[in-house]
């Protein structure tokens, strides 16, 4: 689906709590336009897959708070340069996150946070 820029899937009581279901990611990388993945509010269990660091360059918003996600944070989501909007609200353990400059809005909810935020515009970081 090279032409798809908005998949919304928001508030669709998507998943079963099976600790697995991030991957749908995977089979998103070849959607080169995509600019906005939106599955916040669902049942979706599960670590993101280091997939979405593969995913279009183009991708400003990805929206996954209200789920169950857990574990590291993957490092390739450095990748996605014009990531502007990432609302996340779970609890990720270890790694480190690289926001773009323009990454205004990406609140982690009100969870503990054992990594480190840093910004991929500050030298010496």
């Amino acid at each position: 689906m090279p032409n798809l820029s908005i998949l919304g899937l928001f508030r669709n009581h998507l998943g079963r709590s099976q600790p697995d279901e991030m991957n749908f990611i995977d089979s998103m990388i070849n959607c080169s336009n995509l600019e906005m993945l939106l599955v916040h509010e669902n049942k979706l269990r599960g670590v993101l897959p280091p997939s979405i660091g593969n995913l279009s360059s183009q991708v400003t918003t990805l929206s996954f708070a209200g789920n169950s996600l857990y574990g590291a944070l993957p490092s390739g989501i450095g990748n996605l340069m014009k990531l502007e909007r990432c609302p996340f609200g779970q609890k990720f353990t270890g790694g480190v996150l690289y926001l773009s400059k323009s990454c205004t809005f990406c609140p982690l909810g009100q969870t503990q946070l054992d990594f480190l935020v840093k910004s991929s515009h500050v030298q010496g970081t």
